[in-house]
């Protein structure tokens, strides 16, 4: 079985859902929400390097869900372009993950970088 935890599922998921708190409640409370939630996990599941990765989805999340509400292109946390946006960044190598069958049992942390088969698909501001 493959396991969410620690998975692109799970990354795709935390951007999600901080994206919608973001949209719903402001940048701010998303934050304190989301942060509650990491405090919250259970020690025996949640490492120092999970812990970094989950904030770090979750923060990128929030940048989204900010940027969406700065441009108007939301009018609330149930729009399409919430998910649209992050699995636009996951499919751009931005979130960060676990590769492996069962998310972090013991294999190495897929920096934003180096997701989707090791290449680095962001683009630079030159390029852009």
């Amino acid at each position: 079985a493959y396991r969410v935890a620690s998975s692109p599922a799970d990354a795709f998921r935390r951007c999600v859902w901080s994206a919608m708190l973001t949209v719903a409640v402001g940048k701010g409370h998303a934050q304190k929400i989301t942060d509650a939630w990491e405090a919250s996990s259970d020690p025996a599941f949640q490492t120092p390097a999970t812990e970094a990765m989950d904030q770090y989805n979750n923060r990128l999340g929030r940048l989204i869900g900010e940027y969406l509400v700065k441009k108007r292109r939301v009018a609330d946390w149930t729009s399409n372009a919430i998910p649209d946006q992050c699995y636009s960044a996951a499919v751009h190598g931005y979130l960060s993950y676990f590769e492996g069958p069962c998310g972090s049992c013991g294999v190495d942390l897929i920096p934003p970088t180096q997701a989707n088969g090791g290449k680095d698909r962001r683009r630079k501001r030159s390029e852009a």
